[in-house]
């Protein structure tokens, strides 16, 4: 294979079934090895992300979304957490 950066891009052709022989001509197979994949670059995802690469893990994050879209930026409530400074409920 040839080597482009980290990923290394595969010569063979995938099993893809009759009349598909050409698909790894047109779109080569780029293979790629992470220590941990994260899926989902919302808050906790990519929190995850940093933790692991500042751990020494090779991480990679996919998502189906752009970051800035993600499920956590668009949720209407936002991020809500308990303190534990605060007095006591009166309520």
């Amino acid at each position: 294979g040839t080597n482009y950066g980290r990923g290394v891009v595969s010569n063979s052709k995938p099993d893809v079934g009759q009349g598909q022989g050409s698909l790894s001509s047109e779109y080569p197979i780029v293979d790629h090895t992470y220590d941990t994949v994260i899926v989902g670059a919302g808050g906790a995802g990519l929190r995850a992300a940093v933790g692991m690469s500042e751990s020494g893990f090779k991480t990679a994050v996919i998502t189906k979304v752009y970051p800035t879209r993600s499920h956590t930026v668009a949720a209407q409530g936002g991020i809500n957490a308990a303190l534990g400074n605060m007095g006591e409920d009166d309520w």
